[in-house]
């Protein structure tokens, strides 16, 4: 069953939050998780989500991929 857009986009604004708030709390994410009842798997679900939401926002052209926060965020995981 697919989410209706609305919610979708909701539910990206919530994670996008969630992920500031973890990114700033200079925890892990496990330890992050832990803390606030969160799955690691619905955390790397949402963060995929949120990234392929906005890939598709972007305009079609040349960016640069800057490598080292990608593998910090999976390290941390």
């Amino acid at each position: 069953m697919e989410i209706p857009e609305a919610v979708r986009t909701a539910k990206l604004k919530k994670w996008a939050t969630i992920f500031e708030d973890r990114n700033q709390s200079g925890i892990t994410i496990s330890a992050y998780c832990q803390a606030n009842g969160i799955t690691k798997s619905t955390y790397f679900y949402w963060l995929h989500e949120c990234r392929e939401a906005a890939l598709k926002t972007q305009s079609t052209s040349f960016v640069e991929l800057v490598a080292s926060q990608c593998t910090k965020e999976i390290a941390q995981g």
